[in-house]
């Protein structure tokens, strides 16, 4: 098949195009079994390259007519029997003049599932950072040597957090935002080794998504946030390009961020069109509405519904109404026409807002986000895929939060001082789980790769004392006594007294 040329080459992926979901399933999985067979038999991706390159064919066919689910294509096995990491190093430096890129297994990223592609990210994060830091230590301009900080420094205030943040971010170049982030709060002692860039993040986003500064409104129902859509005059537009640059930054630096968008945000950075279910996620009863509207089934919708093609929108306190399309004062809605109308609703609320505010408020947003991220692998992540890796997951599994907890000194998962703070961890309420693992990481989200990426443990510390976190570190300090009450006791005093960077 792969040696297949011209009509001969076109006329089979036309018929691959109209096969069955089954059977375009059938093929797919012919051909990641074979390539599946020759992973485990230590074989190389040149080995089975007649076998990808139709599996990257059929992958590119169904990224355009949708036939069955992208991790269809995945490889899981990859993550655990090659290192991605390295392979993807050697193949960026090209440092075995031996080998080619179809060498490496990271060249077929439509293989790889979201936590490996993730990984491939950091990867040419870290490689950008080094590289940024090797040629910071000196510059020549005209014949002059020029000395740069080998890191990107923010110094904030923290009652003016948000502007100070974008006042600096507007001053910063590309080659800026490649440099390894570190965050210095104007009187607070705190180094920052991790722990003051986390927490940064995630009060720089907490307080910028407030209604006050006019950039996004929540969905009183799902408390998910979007674009506001507000003029320009009541909302400086060059914030969103900033923002945008500061939430690609974040990915850079293995930062999570607290960001309750709906999918939709993340459609639209990889140039996928929002739908209704986006809308649903983002404003229910809105949704809900538009769904009732689709599924009615007596032929009477224009006299029940008694709707046109027009959409309102609130500014300021003001409805303001516009056409969906033109004439549509006049245009009702009817059972023919209400699968358009209902498209030109989703788009026009999600991706253009009144007067195409929303349209320029997101595309500056997205401007910023490319400026940041620079990654040949982005464009073969899924919505919800890109979206893990920016905030994490809540898949929280607690269990397996203790199994991966280190000790230090004297501690040891059977020692009096654990097993009581087990019991006294377990006795919190689910919402107090969530503010512990805050108190201890910096945020109430997991790492797209799981627990284990936390590297989190515990050590001694005065019999005395309260439980104190090293977020840089993840490392909590826990008092040495063996009583589960009075550790419960102090566990919630701590968790309600997380915000400070000089606990970092």
């Amino acid at each position: 098949m792969c040696l297949i040329t011209g009509d001969l080459r076109a006329a089979l992926e036309k018929w691959w195009t109209q096969l069955s979901t089954r059977h375009f399933r059938r093929m797919v999985t012919v051909f990641k079994t074979a390539i599946k067979a020759m992973l485990k038999a230590k074989k190389g991706p040149r080995d089975c390259h007649k076998f990808i390159l139709i599996m990257q064919k059929l992958s590119l066919i169904n990224k355009t007519y949708h036939i069955i689910p992208l991790e269809t294509f995945y490889i899981d096995e990859l993550n655990t029997s090659v290192d991605l990491k390295l392979e993807y190093v050697l193949e960026l430096t090209r440092q075995d003049p031996n080998k080619t890129e179809l060498d490496y297994w990271t060249h077929f990223p439509f293989l790889l599932n979201g936590v490996a592609k993730g990984e491939l990210i950091f990867v040419e994060a870290w490689l950008m950072q080094t590289l940024r830091r090797q040629s910071s230590l000196f510059n020549t301009a005209h014949g002059t040597i020029i000395f740069e900080l080998p890191h990107l420094e923010l110094t904030v205030r923290r009652e003016f957090i948000v502007s100070d943040t974008m006042n600096q971010m507007a001053g910063l170049s590309e080659s800026d935002l490649q440099k390894p982030l570190k965050v210095n709060i104007a009187g607070e002692d705190a180094d920052d080794a991790g722990g003051v860039r986390k927490e940064f993040f995630i009060l720089v986003m907490r307080k910028i998504l407030q209604s006050d500064y006019g950039m996004f409104s929540e969905d009183e129902e799902s408390h998910l946030v979007w674009f506001s859509g507000l003029p320009s005059e009541f909302c400086d537009r060059e914030q969103f390009h900033q923002l945008g640059r500061l939430v690609g930054l974040s990915i850079y630096n293995h930062s999570i961020v607290p960001f309750p968008f709906p999918l939709a945000l993340y459609k639209y950075l990889l140039d996928t069109p929002p739908d209704l279910e986006d809308l649903c996620e983002l404003s229910p009863s809105e949704g809900k509405g538009l769904k009732m509207l689709l599924s009615y089934e007596e032929d009477d919708v224009e006299d029940v519904f008694g709707l046109n093609f027009c959409i309102s929108f609130n500014i300021l306190g003001e409805t303001h109404t516009t056409e969906l399309l033109s004439g549509g004062t006049e245009k009702p809605v009817t059972n023919a026409n209400r699968d358009e109308y209902v498209r030109l609703y989703v788009h026009h609320r999600l991706e253009l807002g009144y007067n195409g505010e929303i349209a320029q408020q997101a595309l500056l947003f997205r401007k910023g986000f490319s400026e940041s991220l620079h990654s040949r692998t982005l464009r073969f992540f899924q919505p919800c895929e890109l979206k893990e890796m920016i905030v994490g997951n809540e898949n929280y599994d607690w269990n397996e939060f203790r199994d991966i907890l280190m000790y230090r000194g004297e501690y040891s998962s059977s020692h009096p001082t654990i097993q009581a703070f087990w019991k006294a961890f377990f006795a919190l309420t689910d919402d107090e789980r969530r503010k512990f693992l805050q108190f201890l990481t910096g945020s109430t989200r997991i790492p797209v790769s799981g627990w284990e990426e936390l590297h989190a443990a515990i050590q001694p510390s005065a019999p005395e004392s309260l439980p104190v976190a090293h977020t840089c570190f993840n490392l909590l300090d826990l008092p040495n006594i063996a009583d589960d009450v009075e550790l419960l006791r102090r566990l919630r005093i701590s968790i309600e007294h997380t915000e400070g960077f000089t606990l970092a």
